[in-house]
């Protein structure tokens, strides 16, 4: 995507899911998350915290940034809220999508990941709709407690 490094702490949290390695590259370029469950408490809270990486609108980490990152803005479904378009070719399927987040948080670990197709048969059950209805619905009570709105495009 191009970014127009307008995120803000309503886009970017630190409540995101990873694999071990991609904490690693996020560490070791001096990126410290706290821990999933960690955030998730202090979310339920007292609403979530910015994402550590996050710098005048722009991700200090983005050459090691998570799956979960790299997919946001680039996925059907989930256009970027600043208008920043994908540059090439044509926006990942939500199934394309979270196979690849899947792939990342498997890799380096015993469980295997999770392909394309078998993601496409979870989105078409109900429970498929109600992950992508709860993140959508989850970033705009982000955005309704800091009283941010997307700019028009």
């Amino acid at each position: 995507m191009k970014c127009r490094g307008l995120c803000g702490p309503v886009d970017c949290t630190d409540d995101i899911g990873m694999g071990a390695r991609e904490r690693q590259r996020l560490r070791q370029a001096g990126v410290v998350m706290p821990a999933r469950e960690q955030a998730k408490q202090r979310a339920a809270a007292q609403g979530q915290g910015p994402c550590p990486a996050l710098k005048e609108g722009r991700c200090s980490a983005y050459a090691v940034r998570p799956a979960i990152c790299r997919i946001y803005s680039a996925t059907e479904g989930m256009a970027c809220p600043h208008g920043c378009p994908v540059i090439d070719g044509r926006p990942l399927s939500r199934a394309e999508a979270f196979a690849l987040v899947d792939a990342a948080a498997a890799a380096g670990t015993s469980r295997t990941a999770t392909s394309a197709e078998e993601f496409s048969r979870r989105l078409a059950t109900s429970t498929g709709r109600e992950v992508v209805h709860r993140q959508a619905r989850d970033q705009q009570i982000r955005r309704n407690r800091s009283g941010s709105t997307p700019p028009a495009s």
